[in-house]
């Protein structure tokens, strides 16, 4: 029964719109690493964060497998 409501969660959330445009700007790798950085949520140059509590607890790899920096704007 937990596992049934854990998905159902999931499934909600992968609906949201911050999760749509999470997936717009994703470099679609898939591999992520943890990281605490604060930041406000939304389109960076350094693209797109989704925070809680106004941090970005992971961060996608880019391309060559670097983190990068998180929540940067030129």
């Amino acid at each position: 029964m937990a596992m049934m409501v854990l998905v159902g969660v999931l499934f909600l959330i992968s609906q949201t719109e911050e999760v749509r445009l999470y997936k717009d700007h994703s470099n679609n790798l898939n591999v992520y690493h943890i990281v605490s950085v604060e930041c406000v949520g939304g389109l960076h140059d350094s693209g797109y964060s989704i925070t809680l509590r106004q941090k970005v607890y992971f961060k996608e790899a880019n391309s060559d497998g670097t983190i990068g920096k998180v929540c940067i704007n030129k």
